[in-house]
């Protein structure tokens, strides 16, 4: 409910500013301010616009320019960390601080801090009712020349892809699995029984791939909204200790896991070049089946 209550302050913030449906809207956040990506982002859904994630750690300056201009945009959601660096970028040819903020080429642009806008307390009252657009949101790509390319993620086609891994997942239970669908039901008035809770149970997936963008934010962020399960997003930088990941995956329990091939195997060379830390740490035998 907190969730879906500050992205409807966060909708009711662009209504007031004049902007429209379909218009896209940058939304700068780093990779670990998942959350307050993620109520940007559901903001921009209820809104009717279409979202553009960007931020330093994927997009050169120059590159962020150049969306800007391809997409027209008026209007950043940003958080106040996103925003200290843009106006804390050190100029090494003039060996000066930048305030990007108030740049020419900014000039035109709103910034729309979102981290504290609270919740719009309105929403409790009413069924809510969305004139949702047909695009969701829009990722920038690299073509193999370096170019910047656009890639539209259209609301149905998302909800495909979220149908279909929930088939998969389900599919492909174990024995010792929890015996639940990875899909919870959205009815809060089911009676909660042994049975009911049981069969209700979530799942806990833990991501360490970027929230803000591909794969992360398909099938961790918005597939954990979709499945009613409980995401855990884990900076990378926890992976680089010792049987950091190992560690992690016992504390709460994961399910199941989103990762890439290198980092898995990077941690797999981890522990085969150094498995003492991981056989002091865990206190019980653990299974990755």
């Amino acid at each position: 409910d907190k969730l879906y209550l500050k992205a409807e302050k966060v909708a009711h913030e662009l209504k007031k500013s004049k902007l429209y449906k379909m218009d896209k809207l940058l939304l700068w956040y780093n990779k670990e301010e998942v959350i307050d990506f993620t109520v940007a982002l559901l903001g921009c859904f209820i809104a009717g616009m279409i979202a553009v994630p960007i931020s330093f750690e994927t997009y050169s300056l120059q590159e962020i320019v150049e969306i800007i201009k391809l997409t027209n945009c008026k209007c950043i959601l940003i958080s106040n960390e996103c925003y200290k660096q843009l106006d804390n970028l050190h100029s090494t040819t003039h060996n000066t601080t930048i305030k990007l903020s108030r740049n020419e080429m900014f000039k035109n642009i709103t910034f729309l801090k979102t981290d504290d806008l609270g919740t719009y307390s309105k929403a409790k009252k009413h069924a809510p009712t969305f004139d949702i657009s047909n695009a969701a949101y829009i990722e920038f790509t690299r073509t193999p020349l370096g170019r910047l390319s656009g890639v539209v993620m259209k609301h149905n086609i998302l909800m495909d892809q979220f149908s279909s891994l929930a088939d998969i997942l389900d599919s492909k239970r174990m024995p010792y699995w929890k015996k639940s669908h990875i899909r919870k039901p959205y009815d809060k008035k089911i009676p909660l029984t042994l049975a009911t809770k049981e069969k209700t149970s979530k799942f806990v997936i833990m991501n360490i791939l970027d929230p803000t963008r591909s794969t992360g934010l398909i099938f961790g962020v918005l597939f954990n909204i979709f499945s009613g399960n409980i995401l855990i997003t884990v900076d990378e930088r926890l992976l680089q200790k010792p049987a950091g990941y190992e560690y992690l995956i016992d504390k709460y329990r994961a399910d199941i896991l989103l990762n890439d091939q290198l980092q898995l195997k990077q941690n797999v060379i981890n522990y085969l070049e150094n498995p003492i830390p991981m056989s002091e740490r865990k206190k019980h035998k653990m299974n990755f089946n």
